[in-house]
């Protein structure tokens, strides 16, 4: 049997970090390599990658892309990747790396190793509605932030991220407030809330150490106005899948139930029935994207039936039957 060696013994070997073996692994530089029950194993003749820096991209190869989670995100793991090479090729100037992470059109912050903000781009003052992060820059610590790690949730993943891995957290609910108290004072009278996609990665320097971490901020929902109306609307966004109950909705909201539809249409420009049933149909036209399902189940996995009220409904918002929107939008891909 040929010798192997394990991961941790490659770093060894190599004179660099387990976790940057574990990475070079996960991005597909490794050759030979192979998982014996928990551990990555590999031939013990293998050769150290002779530039642990990415300089092209060339060598990633999809099949070998191990991701922590892959499923519906939108920025995939091949995706990541090739951001992280264009960032690392650039790693040697940080100025010029720099000014192009400031027009990079997603929000993205960057860390040092230790936790410290060391630079926030334009997307992300104009995220939080701040004018300028200066201040933060050198002073604030993620890893020592009890609003980021604790009350959003978020300690495993970023604790990780700091640590080597690749993460990507979905949906994540942050109140406008947690964003811009940060870094400035908040207008008490305005609210907003934010869903987001958290994607974190590393950049690593020539001796397998990590220079910088990266995270992008991809915004998937917003909602603004009156409290209670965000609640309403996220509730119902939430909860599409069950019948509508105007009564439940406002009593979520802690809104007085017969004051609830003209407050909801004068803040949001719909009745909350109007507005629940756009959420169920823009449901419904995503799963007529899917050709391999029929029409009728596309419906039945929104928890509705073709032959019902919801055909309807959909022809009257839509302006076109079920049919003829799948017909046009599949024509057009």
């Amino acid at each position: 049997m040929t010798d192997i060696m394990t991961a941790k013994q490659a770093a060894e070997k190599w004179g660099i970090a387990p976790r940057r073996v574990n990475e070079l692994i996960r991005d597909g530089r490794i050759e030979g390599v192979s998982k014996v029950g928990i551990a990555w194993v590999m031939p013990a003749d293998t050769q150290k990658p002779t530039d642990l820096r990415i300089t092209n991209g060339k060598y990633v190869k999809e099949k070998n892309i191990i991701s922590h989670n892959s499923e519906n995100q939108d920025i995939t793991n091949v995706d990541t990747i090739k951001i992280v090479q264009a960032f690392q090729f650039m790693l040697d100037d940080r100025v010029t790396m720099f000014q192009f992470m400031d027009i990079f059109p997603y929000p993205m912050q960057i860390f040092d190793p230790d936790g410290f903000l060391l630079f926030a781009n334009r997307a992300i003052c104009e995220d939080a509605n701040v004018a300028d992060l200066s201040e933060a820059v050198g002073t604030y610590n993620i890893l020592q932030d009890p609003v980021t790690l604790d009350v959003l949730g978020l300690r495993e993943p970023i604790e990780a991220v700091f640590k080597g891995e690749r993460r990507t957290v979905h949906d994540v609910r942050i109140p406008y407030e947690d964003i811009s108290a940060k870094f400035t004072q908040t207008d008490e009278h305005f609210n907003k809330v934010k869903y987001q996609d958290i994607t974190g990665f590393q950049l690593w320097d020539v001796k397998g150490g990590i220079a910088y971490i990266i995270m992008i901020f991809i915004t998937k929902q917003t909602y603004t106005g009156r409290t209670d109306m965000i609640k309403a609307q996220e509730y119902m966004d939430q909860n599409w899948r069950d019948e509508f109950d105007r009564d439940k909705i406002a009593k979520m909201a802690h809104i007085n139930p017969k004051s609830f539809s003209g407050l909801f249409k004068q803040h949001i420009g719909f009745t909350p029935l109007e507005y629940y049933k756009r959420v169920k149909i823009n449901m419904i036209k995503e799963k007529l994207l899917d050709p391999n399902l029929s029409i009728s189940k596309a419906f039945v996995d929104c928890g509705v039936d073709y032959n019902g009220r919801w055909a309807k409904y959909f022809s009257e918002i839509m302006e076109m039957s079920p049919s003829e929107y799948r017909k046009n939008k599949l024509k057009k891909e």
